[in-house]
C-alpha cells in the first residue's frame, strides 16, 4: 500500500496559517432543553429535496434551524398539500394573522417562532461501529403567535400544603376572638 501524506519531523515548525487552514470547525456542546414552550430564533432555512425511496420523494421541502442560545433544532416542512396544516400552523406561529409576504422562505431569518419542544433519545452508528445514544430536542408544534403561551420549560407544580382552617383564636385563650368550634367525635357509621 503507497503512502498518501508526506511525513515531517518532530521539529518542523508550523505556522498560525497553516494550522487555521487544516483544522476542522469544532462546534460548540449542543445545550438540550426539558420539554416546554421557548421562542426561538430562525437562524437558516436550507431548501432542499426529500430524498428517494419515499413516498415524497422529489418533493421541495425546508429544513429549518431553530437557534435559543446553545440550542439548535431542526425541522423538516415538505411542501406538499398533505402538509397543509404544519405549513398553515408553522405561518401562523411566525406571521400570527398577517399576510405572509410574498417570497417568504427567503425572509424568515433572523424572525422569532414560539415552538413547545421535546426532548427525545436518538441513536447513530460512528465510525467504529459503536452506537451511541444521545438527548436532542425536537418540534413538537408551533405556537400560534396571536395566543399568549407560558415560556420557559414546564414545571412541575408542587403541591401546595392546606393550611389548617383558623378559627380566630389564639392557642392560649387570651383573645377577645370565639374559641374554636368543638368537634363532634361522633362518626355516623
Amino acid at each position: 500500500m503507497e503512502q498518501i501524506g508526506q511525513n515531517f519531523g518532530w521539529d518542523t515548525q508550523l505556522t498560525a496559517e497553516q494550522i487555521a487552514n487544516a483544522a476542522g470547525e469544532q462546534k460548540e456542546k449542543r445545550e438540550i432543553q426539558d420539554p416546554g414552550n421557548y421562542e426561538f430564533t430562525i437562524l437558516k432555512v436550507e431548501k432542499k429535496v426529500v430524498k428517494p425511496g419515499g413516498k415524497y420523494a422529489g418533493a421541495p421541502m425546508a429544513q429549518v434551524h431553530y437557534v435559543l442560545g446553545g440550542t439548535e433544532v431542526l425541522d423538516w416542512i415538505i411542501l406538499n398539500t398533505d402538509y397543509k396544516k404544519k405549513i398553515a400552523n408553522f405561518l401562523k406561529a411566525i406571521f400570527g394573522a398577517e399576510q405572509p409576504p410574498q417570497g417568504f422562505w427567503d425572509q424568515l431569518v433572523g424572525r422569532t417562532i414560539k415552538l413547545r419542544i421535546d426532548k427525545i433519545k436518538d441513536k447513530f452508528t460512528n465510525q467504529e461501529g459503536e452506537e451511541i445514544e444521545f438527548d436532542k430536542n425536537t418540534v413538537k408544534w408551533y405556537l400560534d403567535k396571536s395566543i399568549e403561551h407560558q415560556m420557559g420549560p414546564f414545571e412541575a407544580k408542587a403541591e401546595v400544603p392546606t393550611p389548617p382552617p383558623s378559627f380566630g383564636g389564639s392557642a392560649t385563650g387570651n383573645s377577645a376572638q370565639p374559641a374554636a368550634p368543638v368537634i363532634n367525635n361522633d362518626l355516623p357509621f
